[in-house]
């Protein structure tokens, strides 16, 4: 029956683990998007994850169900085993109770047949020396008198006798001993017997209950990795289509400017030039790195510094936060998008101290203040990295902000 236990609940382990192959859970991140059409990507990519996400958790709901008919089987075969281990100690008992007896009635007959040993001992002292050829004349030659002999071969007829039911007894004593004595070793054998069963039994008992709980905790870890991956899946859908939203009915507010130039960024209605309307986004601060070919790549932005300060971080021009979160090379970083004179630009502000408190949506005004100087994510030392972005942020897109900005 044991060995049966023990077959399905490997079965249902693998059927489990096969299952289940979701790995670690990794911490959510809300996804960021910077234009209508990568909103709209990213929540259906979400959905699509949601889709996958829920046939999944309908094959893992129909091997829950078998795995719990598996654990109660289990739980039933255990119930009957106990029962059993119950009746196999009370049998184990009475054999102990009959051993004890049995015991001590042999030593009760070795101590009678002790006695009539030493009976019989005695008698051959008298009897030895006489057969039952010659007793009686050996007793008439040794009597003194007709009336000595008399005596004598009555006293040797009463031991002759006596002796006989000795060794009749005697005989029997030693039956009943071998009889007791087989009896003995034929109880400790069984008791041996029903001993290792029960050792046997308790062992796999304890087996099946320690796998019955790593499965029902495999289980309970199971069910709770399913509920935050899908909750995930949820929150991202919900932040894509919360961003989607910002961007479609939130525009940036216009910034009026007098400069019509648009040299040194893209967008044909874009407002370029150091007369754009935007600002110092950190007044006060001084270059460090400029805009171009650097460590044998390119820096798509300007990093600017003020040493031994914790300067605040200005918005450049108001704007819509469409961007707000942690980048591992960029550390805490924002993007603000603003609409210059129906274009859309997007600035962009790296390496700040602490992630900013506006949240995704926020509008921003110009000169605001959106962070603190810092030195998060690949950074030497504390200082700003501002980008700007003609028609929209991407990646390796950005323009020199001194065609923008006097520096």
């Amino acid at each position: 029956m044991m060995k049966r236990i023990g077959t399905s609940l490997l079965l249902a382990s693998t059927m489990l683990v096969s299952t289940l192959n979701l790995g670690v859970t990794q911490a959510y991140a809300a996804p960021t998007c910077r234009t209508i059409s990568e909103c709209a990507d990213l929540a259906t990519e979400a959905r699509d994850n949601i889709a996958d996400f829920m046939i999944l958790e309908d094959a893992l709901n129909a091997d829950i169900a078998e795995l719990e008919a598996q654990i109660t089987q289990l739980r039933s075969e255990i119930d009957e085993l106990e029962v059993s281990i119950a009746e196999t100690e009370l049998a184990i008992t009475g054999l102990l109770e009959e051993i004890v007896a049995n015991t001590e009635e042999l030593e009760r007959i070795s101590e009678e047949i002790d006695v009539l040993l030493a009976n019989v001992a005695e008698r051959m002292v008298i009897t030895q020396r006489m057969d039952n050829r010659n007793a009686t004349l050996v007793l008439f030659t040794e009597s003194a008198d007709l009336t000595d002999f008399i005596g004598q071969l009555r006293f040797f007829n009463r031991i002759a006798t006596t002796d006989a039911d000795i060794m009749d007894q005697l005989s029997d004593l030693l039956d009943e001993y071998d009889s007791i004595l087989y009896e003995l070793q034929e109880s400790m054998l069984i008791h041996e017997e029903i001993q290792a069963e029960l050792e046997e039994d308790l062992a796999v008992l304890e087996q099946s209950q320690e796998e019955l709980a790593d499965l029902e905790a495999a289980l309970r870890e199971e069910l709770y990795e399913i509920g935050v991956q899908r909750m995930s899946e949820e929150d991202a859908l919900a932040a894509a289509e919360a961003a989607q939203a910002v961007l479609e009915y939130t525009p940036a507010p216009a910034i009026v400017t007098n400069n019509t130039s648009s040299s040194g960024g893209g967008g044909s209605n874009v407002s370029a030039g150091t007369n754009s309307g935007m600002t110092h986004p950190m007044p006060g601060s001084r270059v460090t790195s400029e805009f171009g070919p650097r460590w044998g790549g390119h820096h798509s932005g300007i990093d600017v510094q003020i040493f031994g300060a914790r300067p605040a971080i200005l918005a450049a021009a108001s704007g819509v936060v469409t961007v707000n979160t942690w980048h591992d090379a960029l550390g805490w970083y924002m993007i603000i998008s603003h609409d210059i004179n129906g274009s859309r630009v997007d600035t962009l502000y790296a390496h700040m101290e602490y992630q900013s408190p506006q949240s995704v949506g926020t509008v921003v005004s110009q000169g605001q203040a959106i962070g603190t100087q810092g030195n998060t994510g690949f950074s030497t030392g504390a200082h700003l990295h501002f980008e700007i972005h003609p028609g929209g942020f991407s990646w390796n897109g950005g323009v020199n902000p001194r065609n923008w900005i006097i520096f």
